[in-house]
């Protein structure tokens, strides 16, 4: 779906795959975030605010997270629902 630039400015291009499930890869890391789709809900100048559904909370958890620390999202399939745990 895309790769940032080395700038700390979220790429204009995510914002078009706002309510769209992705993989979201860190730069500090070599797995997937937490192992799981995200749902990408804002993109803002400098970061970005992804949800996914968790189970033990019966609902969904949110994380902003700044554009410098992610290295690419990727296109994902939608979590089952709801969610299994």
């Amino acid at each position: 779906m895309g790769v940032r630039n080395l700038c700390c400015r979220c790429p204009e291009a995510w914002a078009n795959f706002i309510n769209r499930w992705v993989f979201v890869l860190l730069t500090n890391d070599d797995q997937f975030l937490m192992d799981t789709q995200w749902q990408l809900r804002q993109v803002q100048e400098t970061y970005l605010v992804l949800r996914r559904p968790v189970a033990d909370l019966d609902g969904w958890q949110r994380v902003a997270i700044p554009c410098q620390h992610i290295a690419a999202l990727v296109e994902a399939p939608p979590p089952p629902f709801p969610p299994e745990g």
